[in-house]
């Protein structure tokens, strides 16, 4: 249940953060690119709170960390924050947040069908049903 509250509280956070960027994004001459420079300055900032937080109160972190799982969460993070975002900005300039946000939140789709291929998660008829409705919505906003 904890999950699931996360989740929905990650959602909102990350339906309302479309709606700020599309402002910023709408003001004269504000070129895509320029804008991941100032979106990933925001993500910089918050990261060194927070790594002054972990730093403080969970030093051993850092220490436990193999080199394979970093570096799959940098890739992570490299994709993610970096390239989806200036594809995500791309296309939050030329088109409607109403309609970029909903299709780009089709990412749990491409994460499902990539669970289920490389990590054996399994496939319930509450995953297909949800699968169904987030191409379903895709259609009807095309």
């Amino acid at each position: 249940m904890k999950a699931f509250w996360l989740a929905v509280l990650t959602a909102f956070i990350w339906g309302f953060a479309p709606f700020i960027e599309k402002i910023g994004l709408s003001s004269k001459g504000v070129d895509p690119l320029v804008g991941v420079v100032f979106r990933a300055t925001g993500g910089f900032l918050a990261v060194m709170v927070l790594l002054a937080f972990l730093l403080k109160f969970h030093p051993q972190g850092f220490r436990s960390i193999d080199f394979r799982a970093m570096s799959f969460l940098i890739i992570g993070g490299l994709l993610g924050s970096v390239i989806g975002q200036v594809f995500f900005y791309q296309a939050l300039k030329a088109g409607e947040v109403s309609m970029v946000a909903p299709i780009v939140g089709t990412f749990p789709l491409v994460a499902f069908i990539l669970g289920v291929i490389f990590l054996g998660e399994t496939i319930t008829v509450t995953k297909i049903a949800g699968v169904l409705l987030i191409i379903g919505g895709v259609v009807l906003l095309k």
